[in-house]
């Protein structure tokens, strides 16, 4: 096998697919001094184009914070009124597109019983995990990332204190791109920087203990002045290829190794790990991916497919619009408060300037000088109103900010004086189609998550791995898998359009038409309600107008309905009796 990171045996017979990810100088036998130098060239060669993406997403947050006053134009007397559309939008947008569970489909290898079998255990699996790592909550951030920032981050790991797969949502503001990279295939590199407990690095790397700094630095030695009391906390950058990573902390390597995401080795039957030589052809590489990928997907929404980072962000497009807004409304309330107070004129031959201040709009006031009480000495003047095209265009910009995002007062659930209900439906999907875009975004993010999972259990689940699910009736499924059993071939993705929101009210009226025609069964009918256990409930339906459930009162002769009122045709009552009788 190559010494040259990235070229595993696969690769040892033809040179030209080697991945591009690493320069071919960096070597499995160089020394820390050596691989840092070439890791930190690709860092410097990534500098400048991640400065400007840090300076934009952090002037697109301070924006979502409500942060949006210009203190170097801001006159101190004037109103510092803010109405947060940016928040308001983007907290409307990140609970629709998580509102429904992803439908991972694992397609078997083979059309036989024994790999559809697997690749429904498969399909379980991948949903228990998006279960038990709370994933729909760490997709609303992700979501959130999309709208805000350039571009948004998951990053997967196997958990060794879990024995098991990890996932978590990096904040952009932690990742270096590759600045040549157009799109997630073709990036060579990642920066990854975060922040550790000195006593849990230590613990890491115990070995490595006396060569880390002693105060909190950055990888240019220096102290970052928000950190200057926290020296308990050490930044630590992860270097990442699709065949290579490692980690450091300023000048000290802490670990260098080949992609922990990829089985480089294989397996020969019987014999467990071995290395070159003789019956390496029969090697089982224990892998999904058909090449070392980096464990992290990273997605943007608007891209002209020059750079891996977007151009352009929902909130960057919206921001000229909210400054509008939040000029507008400052001219009101500025405006309101002296047409309210209005000024106040004095004589001077009336009292001091001193004296004057002291006028107040208390109910009540006395005044009390000279001549106060003449014509002209003393009197108050209320200021003028608005122009009226200032309120008009203050309502323009909030509707050219919903319209930008796709979040009209009916999708925010407010309700107009005269819309009907088919107009709020009319109006709600529009808004739907402008944020479908964030949807399908998020939908290959979680194809590509998903099938890095399959990679991991592909990879680290040598043993049987038994897991208890919950059913869709209620009850408990167990549920084991291990490598052996994911066959090469398997595909996975995420169904197109699953995690668009629902009209739950049309699929009940929808339900209801269907079985007052008998053109449904009663199972279906009430999965289509959201019943909890659809097929207990037709059951019991079918025993109560049987007269058979058990405490329940005979119905009575007459039109025979549902629990809800809706009548059952006749042709339907026969099909229950007769599935009755069947079972």
């Amino acid at each position: 096998m190559a010494d040259v990171f990235g070229a595993p045996a696969q690769y040892a017979n033809d040179p030209s697919t080697i991945p591009s990810g690493v320069p071919e100088e960096l070597r499995l036998d160089m020394g820390d001094a050596d691989i840092l130098r070439i890791v930190q060239q690709k860092e410097a060669e990534a500098r400048e184009y991640n400065s400007m993406l840090l300076k934009r997403n952090q002037d697109n947050e301070a924006y979502w914070k409500g942060d949006q006053l210009n203190t170097t134009t801001q006159y101190a007397w004037r109103d510092q009124t803010v109405q947060n559309h940016v928040f308001m939008a983007t907290e409307t947008v990140v609970p629709i597109v998580i509102s429904e569970n992803p439908e991972v489909a694992v397609f078997p290898a083979q059309q036989t019983p024994e790999a559809e079998k697997i690749a429904d255990k498969l399909q379980k699996m991948c949903r228990y995990h998006w279960d038990r790592l709370f994933m729909q909550d760490k997709m609303a951030v992700f979501a959130r990332h999309l709208v805000i920032y350039r571009f948004a981050v998951i990053k997967f790991f196997w958990d060794y204190l879990k024995d098991d797969i990890g996932t978590i949502i990096v904040n952009p503001k932690q990742i270096k791109l590759d600045p040549a990279a157009t799109g997630p295939e073709d990036a060579r590199y990642l920066f990854h920087e975060y922040e550790v407990d000195r006593d849990e690095l230590t613990r890491r790397y115990p070995d490595k203990a006396a060569e880390l700094p002693t105060g909190t630095v950055d990888n240019n030695g220096t102290v970052p002045d928000d950190k200057q009391q926290l020296k308990s906390v050490v930044r630590v950058t992860e270097f990442w290829s699709p065949e290579y990573t490692c980690t450091y902390v300023g000048s000290t390597v802490l670990e260098k190794k080949r992609n922990p995401f990829y089985d480089w080795v294989g397996e020969a039957p019987n014999e467990g790990l071995v290395g070159e030589g003789e019956g390496a052809a029969e090697r089982a590489f224990y892998n999904y991916w058909d090449a070392p990928r980096m464990p992290f997907v990273v997605r943007t929404v608007f891209t002209t497919g020059d750079h891996l980072a977007g151009d352009t962000t929902l909130l960057e497009q919206a921001r000229p619009m909210q400054d509008s807004i939040n000029e507008r409304k400052r001219q009101i309330e500025t405006n309101a408060k002296i047409t309210a107070n209005g000024w106040t004129l004095v004589d001077s031959s009336v009292m001091s300037q001193e004296d004057a201040r002291r006028i107040t709009n208390e109910p009540g006031l006395t005044i009390v000088g000279p001549g106060v009480a003449e014509q002209g000495k003393l009197r108050r003047e209320s200021g003028s109103p608005l122009p009226a095209f200032v309120m008009e265009d203050l309502m323009h910009s909030q509707a050219a900010f919903d319209n930008l995002f796709g979040t009209h007062g009916t999708t925010r659930g407010e309700r107009g004086a005269q819309e009907t209900a088919t107009g709020r439906a009319i109006l709600r999907q529009a808004d739907l189609g402008r944020i479908e875009l964030i949807v399908r975004v998020m939908e290959s993010a979680i194809t590509e998550l998903s099938r890095g999972w399959v990679q991991c259990m592909r990879l680290f689940y040598t043993e049987q791995h038994a897991v208890k699910l919950l059913g869709r009736e209620g009850g408990y499924e167990y549920l084991t898998l291990s490598r052996d059993e994911i066959e090469d071939g398997i595909e996975v993705m995420v169904k197109a359009g699953s995690l668009m929101p629902q009209d739950k009210v049309g699929f009940r009226n929808e339900a209801i038409e269907l079985w007052q025609m008998g053109a449904i069964d009663p199972v279906t009918f009430f999965e289509r309600l959201n019943y909890p256990n659809p097929k207990d409930t037709a059951e019991r339906l079918v025993l109560w107008k049987q007269g058979l459930l058990e405490g329940m009162p005979v119905p009575q002769p007459g039109p025979q309905t549902l629990p809800g009122g809706e009548p059952i045709p006749p042709e339907v009552q026969e099909q229950l009796a007769a599935a009755q009788q069947a079972a």
